[in-house]
């Protein structure tokens, strides 16, 4: 999974039980890291933890005891930057973000293994690819599968790279039509993955 498995929702209280599942595996995103960032150096004060709130559509925080923050905490400090995968295609790679333009996978994880800030900058909070329609792909690696960026409802690819966030958060929040989630297969054919599908929209929010 490309991350973001928090915020926007009351249903985030319940990420640290869904990452303990088995099979569930996920790089982490910007919400994720923003909240690591947030208690780095311990309990923010109470300004910055209301402002922070309302910024990125924490709500679902405030209520939580401090044992169940204490458990989302080292859930997400566990999440990767990015995952790779071998598969019969060859390998696969997920982050969140992007991974820098002209840095093939291996010089990228390789980066992210000294803690290159650029590197983590990146793979967490970059939209550059996005913005400029960047079709280079990503030298060294078969796919690369990243989130961050709502790609009209259907996932796009760039190059090797597959766009996957539909906005199923904003489906959830404004209603049928809004955005929908979209399950992929890594090593389907690209044409499978990249066209649109037809489905029936179905809202049925299920408390874990």
């Amino acid at each position: 999974m490309t991350g973001d498995f928090i915020d926007r929702g009351y249903l985030s209280k319940n990420c640290a039980k869904y990452l303990r599942r088995k099979g569930v595996f996920s790089v982490r995103g910007n919400h994720e890291q923003h909240l690591i960032d947030l208690y780095h150096d311990g309990e923010p004060t109470a300004a910055t933890l209301a402002a922070e709130i309302e910024r990125y559509s924490m709500e679902w925080w405030e209520p939580l005891p401090v044992a169940t923050r204490q458990q989302i905490l080292r859930a997400v400090r566990k999440l990767p930057f990015a995952i790779e995968i071998e598969t019969d295609i060859g390998l696969v790679g997920i982050v969140h973000a992007e991974v820098p333009p002209r840095t093939t996978w291996q010089g990228f994880l390789k980066q992210l293994d000294a803690n290159d800030s650029q590197a983590i900058e990146s793979c967490i909070w970059s939209r550059r690819r996005f913005k400029d329609a960047d079709c280079s792909g990503v030298r060294g690696v078969e796919r690369v599968f990243v989130g961050h960026n709502i790609s009209d409802h259907r996932i796009r690819s760039r190059g090797n790279v597959f766009m996957v966030d539909t906005g199923a958060v904003y489906g959830a929040n404004n209603g049928p039509g809004a955005g929908h989630l979209s399950l992929i297969n890594i090593i389907t054919n690209p044409g499978v993955i990249t066209k649109p599908a037809k489905f029936r929209q179905v809202i049925n929010v299920i408390e874990p």
